[in-house]
């Protein structure tokens, strides 16, 4: 009994310790290849460690054969020339619980596969292209398996064959760094290589003749070209330096200039181009006006030559310096010191009509008023061009604001322009009353033969400020002190538009007889009035005065003691104005009236208001 008890606690402890373990990992008896360089000291660390795991190596074929604990494992790889070898290990994990108990254990076979290090030689690392060339990089590689690849400093550059021939396209001075791998990863470099492209001379230039005659001299190519050291080629090019236009016939021949500069050809092309030595043309040229601008001048072929004559500078023709009448201009071509054509042609210089003028009717019109007709006539005579458009005769309308001026053309369609006139647009102005002061008595004027008529004036529209003119020379805009009779003014805006107005002023038509105003009242002087022209107390009236005009005086002053008015038999007739006939202002004045007839001096002060 007490065994088999003891037994099943070892059992329930075991299986405890195993529920309570850390887990085996998931990678189990593992065989793995790993690739060394020979002659190389190598560490190599178990991929997948844990802590607490136990690692014990047992090597296989490794001398010495001794086993060592760790996770990581020292290598001195024997250093091989050619082949490969192994180095095999066994790897034991044992895995324990928290208290010691042993748990389970896996076996690993880790192999090394020990590689040679890469054997290969680049026997040139310096070499000189030309451009557009390729290079062409040899090299040796012994070992087995090997391949390389190149790194440019400018670009990535990868070739992963191993042919003994590696080619390269800089186009300029590059720099390449070669490297030889093998699949254990051992690596032989780098080889550092440079690659130098050729560039042309600083000056590389040709400047042949572009056209000869087909019978001027050979030509010696090379008085044209820098530097001189090349060769020619082309057709009509003899002994590769000088060029025979009788060989190479009429048209155009590209000519090849190569040079050789530093072990590098580089090639130019130019052109000659051969014709015969009258084949020269001109465009036909019209006649000019005198007037026509100066025009340069292109009609003739092939471009290049020169124009000369009458009117003619620096390839233009100017019909003023040239003159009226006909002029001969000549175009000729130089090819060559020995070779020139020219063909000429004869252009005529026709004169222009007189500088027409313009008149306005009417006349000094410069701003048109409302619906007001302006006409302008040239004074030539010819075909007429009015700008803006208009009828195209000698008299034409203004059809609006904005310039205007006229061409007129001779028959032979040479013109002049007259100076050109500006109208601007102008509403008049308008007249919204004009009205006369009415007297008590019914007319205009104060009696027969006064002078004492008024009108108002009120204007609005058109551009202020206005200016009037009455035709009684009055320039102001409401007028006074008027007879009567029939007055007409012409109201002008600043603009210069004007409008006109007519009132009529009606007076009595025969003299005032007795009585009187006043007459058949007791005597007595008033100690106010109003003289505002509406015809109500506008005269001072002292009344009792009978028709005979009593022999009287009498005297107005104001507060400062200055006499301004005096009458002598007074008749009721002042209206408040003083000896120079001005309105008197609105004040209170002192008066004295004396008769001799009835032997009286009457004194009193009088209240004069405009209201």
């Amino acid at each position: 009994m007490k065994i088999r008890h003891i037994l099943l606690l070892l059992i329930f402890a075991l299986s405890f310790s195993l529920s309570n373990a850390q887990a085996p990992p998931p990678v189990r008896d593992t065989v793995l290849h790993v690739g060394i360089c020979g002659g190389v000291d190598t560490t190599w660390a178990c991929p997948y460690f844990e802590e607490g795991v136990q690692y014990r190596w047992e090597p296989l074929n490794v001398p010495p054969l001794q086993d060592f604990i760790g996770h990581e494992v020292g290598i001195s790889a024997e250093n091989l020339t050619e082949g490969i070898i192994s180095y095999e290990y066994y790897m034991n994990r044992t895995y324990v619980d928290e208290f010691g108990n042993f748990i389970g254990a896996f076996t690993d076979t880790i192999i090394f596969d020990v590689y040679p290090q890469p054997d290969a030689y680049v026997p040139i690392t310096n070499f000189s292209l030309c451009p557009g060339d390729t290079g062409k990089l040899y090299y040796d590689v012994i070992s087995a398996g090997t391949y390389l690849f190149a790194n440019p400093t400018s670009s990535t550059f990868l070739d992963t064959s191993n042919s003994p021939l590696l080619n390269l396209f800089p186009t300029e001075q590059t720099f390449y760094e070669l490297y030889f791998t093998n699949p254990g990863g051992c690596l032989r470099g780098p080889f550092n290589i440079q690659a130098n492209v050729g560039a042309p001379p600083s000056v590389l230039e040709s400047n042949l003749p572009p056209v000869i005659c087909n019978t001027s001299d050979v030509i010696k190519l090379k008085n044209y070209v820098n530097p001189t050291t090349g060769t020619f080629s082309g057709q009509g090019v003899v002994a590769d330096t000088v060029f025979f236009p009788n060989l190479s016939g009429l048209g155009i021949h590209p000519i090849e200039y190569t040079i050789v500069y530093q072990n590098c050809a580089f090639t130019i092309v130019d052109t000659i181009t051969v014709i015969e030595p009258g084949n020269i043309t001109m465009n036909p040229l019209p006649n000019f006006c005198l007037n026509d601008p100066r025009l340069e001048l292109t009609v003739g072929n092939p471009s290049g030559g020169i124009y000369s004559g009458s009117g003619v500078s620096n390839g233009n023709f100017t019909p003023l310096d040239a003159g009226l009448g006909p002029h001969e201009i000549t175009y000729s071509v130089e090819f060559d010191e020995f070779c020139v054509a020219e063909v000429s042609q004869v252009v005529t210089v026709i004169p222009i009509p007189a500088k027409p003028t313009i008149t306005v009717e009417p006349e000094g019109t410069s701003v048109i008023c409302d619906n007001q007709e302006v006409t302008l006539t040239s004074s030539q005579a010819g075909s007429y061009f009015w700008q803006p458009t208009l009828a195209n005769t000698q008299s034409t309308t203004v059809i609006g604001p904005g310039q205007y001026y006229v061409q007129v053309a001779n028959a032979a369609g040479c013109g002049n322009n007259s100076d050109t006139l500006e109208f601007q647009f102008g509403e008049s102005p308008e007249i919204i009353s004009l009205e006369a002061l009415i007297y008590s008595n019914g007319f205009n004027t104060s009696s027969y033969s006064a002078q004492d008529g008024q009108i108002d004036l009120e204007v609005s529209g058109g551009v202020l400020p206005y200016s009037y003119l009455w035709s009684n020379g009055a320039t102001q805009e409401d007028i006074i002190d008027l007879a009567a009779g029939t007055y007409s003014v012409v109201v002008s805006d600043f603009a210069g538009c004007s409008t006109n107005g007519e009132i009529v002023l009606a007076g009595p038509d025969t003299i005032v007889t007795p009585p009187f105003p006043g007459e058949g009242k007791p005597f007595g002087l008033p100690n106010a009035f109003t003289p505002n022209g509406d015809g109500y107390n506008d005269f001072y009236v002292i009344s009792g005065l009978n028709g005979n005009l009593l022999n009287n005086t009498f005297r107005v002053w104001d507060i400062s003691r200055r006499l301004v008015f005096e009458a002598i038999n007074y008749d009721n007739t002042w209206d408040g104005r003083d000896l120079n006939g001005n309105r008197l202002p609105a004040d209170t004045y002192f008066a004295v009236f004396e008769s001799k007839t009835l032997d009286i001096t009457e004194r009193t002060f009088i209240n004069l208001r405009y209201e």
